[in-house]
């Protein structure tokens, strides 16, 4: 005589994250009891996402499902469903689409704080942020300068939710005496990646890493140029793709 099984759990969808966002950044989900070895896609707010990693579940039926939210969403709460080809399951969570600019740029979302920032011109820390690369010997008012800082100097990103970030952009202030030679990035994972000098015309330059999740990223100069009077930068992107 056959022995008695339990039932068999249906399929279903956790782990979210990160829970908000900007249409085109990434995300990530965990299923659990779909159909083993199959290939999974996924939706949000009913549009077709593109699947990165673990786009497939093992031979249990499980895995961890990277996507990237769709172009062109609204602004507001989406509903993010999963499907293996015969069963489709809504995440408990929704993910929410932050406003923001379209190149995955979160830096204008964040709330900016510095070591110091010269309020007297205008050349305040969330200057750095403001979609301008412009500074001083242009217009100054685009840029973010401290107080007769050099090496030491610092300037903090924060979020609400967490954002997945992929690599940053870094401007420094375009005037031939005021130049980062090295500075580090570190993340509220506890993680840090080393920025090398920037270029002294304010053009970007870009430090790319490993994908993570995080709600800050704060810069910090550890060696500025001889001639530096007051470090800062004219722009910083941060962005998810």
């Amino acid at each position: 005589m056959a022995s008695g099984g339990g039932s068999v759990p249906p399929p279903s969808v956790s782990g979210l994250s990160p829970t908000s966002g900007l249409a085109g950044s990434s995300a990530q989900v965990s299923v659990s009891n779909f159909l083993p070895s199959h290939g999974l896609s996924v939706t949000v707010g009913g549009v077709a996402a593109t699947v990165g990693s673990g786009g497939t579940t093992d031979g249990s039926g499980s895995a961890t499902v990277s996507f990237t939210v769709p172009a062109g969403l609204s602004a507001g709460d989406q509903l993010v469903v999963v499907s293996d080809g015969t069963s489709s399951v809504s995440s408990p969570v929704r993910f929410t689409v932050v406003s923001g600019s379209s190149s995955g740029n979160v830096a204008p979302l964040a709330t900016v704080t510095a070591s110091t920032e010269n309020v007297s011109t205008g050349q305040l820390a969330v200057k750095a942020v403001d979609g301008s690369t412009d500074g001083y010997p242009g217009d100054y008012s685009h840029e973010w300068a401290t107080l007769g800082e050099k090496a030491g100097a610092w300037l903090s990103l924060g979020w609400s939710s967490p954002q997945m970030v992929s690599s940053v952009v870094l401007f420094d202030r375009p005037n031939s005496d005021d130049q980062v030679l090295g500075g580090t990035l570190s993340f509220s994972d506890g993680s840090s990646v080393s920025v090398p000098s920037l270029s002294n015309d304010g053009s970007g330059v870009t430090v790319s890493f490993a994908p993570r999740s995080v709600t800050s990223v704060t810069f910090t100069v550890t060696s500025a140029s001889a001639t530096t009077k007051n470090i800062g930068l004219s722009e910083i992107q941060v962005l998810t793709n």
